[in-house]
């Protein structure tokens, strides 16, 4: 039996711009990265903001080959995102769009590929 192929990057951000902070923000970029990695949604944006104690937000998109989500620490101006598909994308726009649209350097930034196989 053959196993699928699976392509998971993980996004560690920090200083952020202010784009972590707005939900209307996260829409667009969970929506525009869609575009970007050549998959259609199936649900969501879905966002939620977190506790008081601990604010910030959280989304999550289901597409067609697996799902995208974002945690925002808005005390620590830090992004984390999950891109994860069976189905290949160009791993390296949609890393270079995270940094872009979140305002971060390389520097402030930790990209890890997860290899599955």
């Amino acid at each position: 039996m053959l196993s699928a192929k699976r392509y998971h990057i993980i996004c560690d951000l920090k200083s952020c711009n202010e784009k972590i902070n707005a939900k209307e923000a996260l829409r667009e970029f969970l929506e525009n990265l869609a575009k970007i990695i050549d998959m259609s949604i199936l649900e969501g944006p879905i966002i939620a903001e977190g506790l008081p104690e601990n604010p910030g937000l959280t989304a999550l998109m289901i597409v067609d080959f697996s799902h995208v989500s974002i945690h925002t620490f808005s005390n620590y101006n830090e992004a984390l995102i999950d891109i994860f598909s069976c189905k290949e994308y160009n791993k390296t726009l949609a890393s270079n769009y995270c940094l872009e649209f979140f305002g971060v350097s390389k520097e402030n930034s930790r990209i890890k590929e997860v290899w599955w196989g």
